[in-house]
Parts: C-alpha cells; sequence; structure tokens
C-alpha cells in the first residue's frame, strides 16, 4: 500500500511538473501589445504604411499595435533593435529594401545580417522610381542618354539623397548595367536633389513617382522611364527602363514585414494571413493607391527568397561601384 501511495505521489509530481510547458505552449498569440518598428522619422512613406497596417492588425488580432519610430544611422537603429528582441512576434519592423538590402552592403558598421537575423513575414508593397532628367537636357529616351555617357564618360552628373540611398544605388545600377559612368553627386535629402535637378545644377536625378509626377506634368523635368519591372499606374504613358535598353533593370522602394530570427513557424503564418488580409482589402488598396504605392503580397518563403536574392544584387552592386561608407 506504502508503495502504491509513493508511486501516485511520484507521478502526481510529474504530471505537475510537465504540464507546465504545456500550459505555456498553449499560449495563444498575440499575448500582449505587438511593437511595429519604423526605422524612419515619422512623416515618411513607411511610417505612414505603418500606421495604415497597425490600425488594421489591431483590429484583426484584437491586441493593441504600438507604431515606434526609431530613426537614425540609415535604418541601422531600428532594425538592430528588432533583430536583438525575442523573437515571440510582439516586435515587428516595417523593413525597406534600404534597412534590408542597401545599408547592410554600403555601411560597414550596420553589424546585422539582413537575412540571417531576421524571420520574413511578408511582403507589403512597392513603388517605383522615374528617370528624370533637367529641364534642356539633350537625351529625349534611355538609348540617347547611354549613347552621350558613352561618348563622354564622367561629364554627366546625376544626384541623389546621399550616399547609399535608395536614389543613389539606382544610379549605380544604371552605371553598371548600361556600362557608363554618370558622376554621383550627393544631396542631403531628396528635396535638396530635386531643387538642384530643376535649377540645372546636376543632369539626372531618380525620384519616386509619387514626388516626380507634379514636376513631370509641370515640364520643369523630362522623364525617360520608370523603374519598376511594370509601367507604373501614376505614369502609364511611360515605358520602363527595362523595355528601352537594360531588360534586366528593375529598382523599387519595396516594404516588409519582418520579425526577430527564429520567431516560431505558427506566429510567423498567423502574421502573414493577416498581412495578407490586410493587403487583399479594398480599402487598404485605396490608401494605398493614393500614396503612388502598389500593395503586394508573398508567403514567407517567397519573401524571405525575395530579399536573399535583393540582398544579393544590391551587395553587387555595391562592390562594382566599390562604395564604402561608414557612420
Amino acid at each position: 500500500m506504502k508503495q502504491i501511495v509513493r508511486c501516485l505521489s511520484s507521478c502526481l509530481v510529474v504530471a505537475a511538473f510537465t504540464s507546465v510547458p504545456a500550459a505555456a505552449s498553449d499560449q495563444s498569440f498575440p499575448s500582449q501589445p505587438i511593437r511595429l518598428v519604423v526605422p524612419y522619422a515619422p512623416g515618411g512613406s513607411a511610417d505612414i504604411l505603418a500606421r495604415v497596417l497597425g490600425e488594421s492588425m489591431q483590429s484583426r488580432l484584437g491586441e493593441t499595435v504600438i507604431v515606434e519610430n526609431r530613426p537614425g544611422g540609415g535604418t541601422i537603429i531600428g532594425a538592430r533593435s528588432v533583430a536583438a528582441a525575442p523573437a515571440d512576434g510582439h516586435t515587428l519592423l516595417v523593413g525597406t529594401v534600404s534597412s534590408h538590402a542597401m545599408t547592410p552592403a554600403v555601411n560597414t558598421t550596420a553589424d546585422y545580417d539582413p537575412v540571417r537575423d531576421f524571420s520574413a513575414v511578408g511582403r507589403i508593397a512597392s513603388m517605383p522610381f522615374a528617370m528624370l532628367t533637367r529641364s534642356g537636357f539633350a537625351a529625349e529616351d534611355l538609348s540617347q542618354l547611354i549613347a552621350m555617357a558613352r561618348e563622354e564618360p564622367g561629364r554627366f552628373t546625376y544626384g541623389s539623397a546621399g550616399v547609399g540611398t535608395s536614389n543613389h544605388m539606382a544610379g549605380e545600377l544604371l552605371n553598371a548595367q548600361a556600362d557608363i559612368d554618370l558622376t554621383h553627386i550627393p544631396y542631403r535629402g531628396s528635396a535638396p536633389a530635386m531643387n538642384a535637378l530643376l535649377a540645372g545644377e546636376v543632369d539626372v536625378m531618380f525620384d519616386l513617382v509619387a514626388t516626380a509626377t507634379p514636376h513631370i506634368e509641370s515640364g520643369k523635368v523630362k522623364a525617360l522611364g520608370t523603374t519598376g519591372g511594370e509601367r507604373s499606374s501614376f505614369l502609364p504613358d511611360l515605358p520602363t527602363l527595362a523595355s528601352q535598353e537594360l531588360p534586366e533593370y528593375e529598382v523599387t522602394a519595396w516594404f516588409g514585414l519582418f520579425g526577430p530570427a527564429g520567431m516560431p513557424e505558427p506566429v510567423v503564418a498567423e502574421l502573414n494571413a493577416v498581412l495578407n488580409d490586410i493587403l487583399n482589402d479594398a480599402d487598404t488598396q485605396q490608401r494605398f493607391q493614393k500614396l503612388g504605392i502598389t500593395p503586394e503580397t508573398a508567403s514567407p518563403e517567397q519573401f524571405a527568397e525575395f530579399v536573399a536574392a535583393e540582398a544579393g544584387k544590391w551587395g553587387q552592386t555595391v562592390k562594382t561601384a566599390n562604395i564604402v561608407m561608414n557612420r
């Protein structure tokens, strides 16, 4: 009898201890507020997208979603903070082509791997650039510009928002694929670069279609093409650069949702399903369209492959152009 009692006691103790992890593993997600980190200051495209997503995620997940702006270091500060967070799905990042392809390639102090250190949750959207020239520039299309640039290497210039920015990298990719040498002139932001183009201080600039369109329509600049895989709904009459001379040329300002590496697959799957549901919503699509942004859905696996390809593409572009920057 004593042996039976001892056995029952032991079994109860074992059951008590083994039930703890089972209960913990059964906890539903989310179990606390979600932080949606934006590695930029308030007011930009990524911030606006994050607030649209945060509002919709909150209603679908039944938990508070807090948008947290963590600018600095060309997206490095925000990206690092998410990479170092617990991998439980409660800290997420609205990442971009800059944070997950360009900045880590250009900046030797970034100290994070855009593929290894993150869980790719899903794509959000993208926006192409327009290739612009100053008023009075002789080239009327991409072919003419390439011919002029090959005839006089280094003579013609293009402006950007700074070293390592998307419109800088767009110019370097053009140089590499067209085998030309446009001279890069960096400015402190896109607005000063556009002012330089309008004043005729530089010959060329790549600007997002949403902000480029008013200048094109006013006749203050000329547009030679857009940089996406398809024509832009903002500028439907303008051909892509890929359809003219450079079939492999494609540059977009893309946005995606990331978490720290090692997030549980069920949590990633749930967040991906919620994200895609939001992006397929007619109201969301209408709000994005006003910003010149195209919603894009993808599975976590598809998005992870895309990010790895983009990181490789821009890493090679930086290497070819021999760009090194320490912040």
